[in-house]
């Protein structure tokens, strides 16, 4: 891919990149001007999905008015971060958009693993161990059941993102699944311990310029109430965040964005109070966090079929339609984050990007006629 592109996201750039769609709906969020829904482009474990396919789709995305691309490391080698940077690069190339006017997502936590070349788990096992162990850059008790968090292991990652995205700075980079320590068995003081070390690394590789703003990112953490074991308080990774910053600047962390799902079937960000009777929409509200919503289409079961009394109250022409409609509308996202492998996809979805958020009484009419 060559040399890294140079640069980050800026307010300036986004907002000229806005300037280009004026009838489309925009988020804003630490200074950028963003499409209301991003990009996600992942590959599977065994390569199922085609490359050209991938980059295509996305490049359809950016040549329409999608500006926010979430990506992951994990399955075959980082090569969605790859294909991710030769998009994006391909776009910048053919003019479609500048790398001052797009942000770029991905994660750190897991290692990224080819599954086609270690197929089972002791092969898998024996790779990380010769890898990252016996190689002293991490420990054997970092490890918990396949996540690792150390500094050591977030530096090292977060430099093979950059270098697989073809990037000097990443705009945004999140912590993958935090719970997982605790489903692993650790108990949640475990959790939070290990978190306030994590913040700590997080900062100092900021301050360093590998990525711009980091966030975590969980599936339940963010959704269980206060009284469960893998509830996470939205306060807890802000005040983690602002003790790791240097010296007296506390207000000036880099701990930006959180990711959750949000959909038809997983509607807990508004239903279920998790502290004081707020939930998640209003604590994300409150926190000035940005939010990434994730799983619109709950794994595409919600592309499926709905129930033609919530297709009513949602509109769209489409149940996947629908669904996609119902999760850019909860209040207190900012963008919805949807998987698109295909330019027919693209096609079918960025007409959202222009639509009217729904009244938030048409969410809980959806949610109980869903119910």
């Amino acid at each position: 891919m060559g040399a890294s592109i140079p640069g980050h996201a800026s307010g300036d750039g986004t907002s000229r990149h806005a300037s280009r769609w004026p009838n489309h709906n925009r988020s804003h969020h630490d200074g950028l001007s963003l499409s209301i829904l991003g990009h996600g482009l992942r590959v599977d474990a065994f390569g199922t999905r085609n490359d050209n396919d991938l980059v295509g789709a996305l490049r359809r995305s950016l040549s329409n008015g999608i500006n926010v691309i979430e990506t992951s490391p994990v399955a075959a080698e980082r090569r969605a971060e790859m294909l991710v940077g030769l998009g994006l690069s391909e776009a910048i190339e053919a003019g479609d958009v500048s790398r001052d006017e797009v942000v770029v997502i991905t994660r750190v936590g897991f290692p990224s693993i080819d599954h086609e070349r270690y197929p089972s788990p002791s092969e898998v096992y024996d790779h990380l161990q010769e890898k990252w162990i016996d190689t002293d850059v991490t420990r054997s008790e970092d490890w918990v059941d396949g996540q690792c968090l150390s500094p050591e292991f977030l530096s090292s990652s977060i430099e093979d993102s950059r270098s697989a995205l073809g990037l000097a700075t990443i705009d945004v980079v999140l912590i993958d699944m935090p719970e997982h320590m605790v489903i692993s068995g650790r108990p949640p003081s475990a959790l939070r311990h290990r978190m306030r070390q994590v913040a700590v690394s997080m900062e100092q590789l900021a301050e360093k310029g590998l990525f711009v703003r980091w966030g975590v990112s969980t599936w339940d953490g963010f959704r269980q109430p206060s009284v469960a074991d893998l509830h996470h308080p939205v306060d807890w990774f802000i005040s983690a965040a602002e003790v790791a910053s240097p010296g007296e600047r506390t207000n000036q962390h880099h701990f930006s964005w959180v990711s959750a799902p949000f959909n038809l079937g997983m509607s807990e960000a508004m239903m279920r109070p998790i502290e004081s009777g707020a939930n998640l929409s209003h604590e994300i509200q409150r926190s000035g966090l940005g939010w990434l919503v994730t799983a619109p289409l709950m794994h595409g079961h919600l592309a499926e079929r709905l129930p033609s009394e919530v297709l009513e109250i949602l509109g769209g022409d489409s149940a996947a339609h629908a669904s996609l409609r119902f999760a850019c509308s909860v209040p207190g996202s900012t963008l919805t984050i949807v998987g698109m492998s295909s330019t027919e996809h693209v096609n079918q979805n960025i007409t959202l990007l222009s639509e009217k958020v729904l009244p938030e009484q048409d969410l809980f009419d959806a949610i109980d006629s869903t119910s």
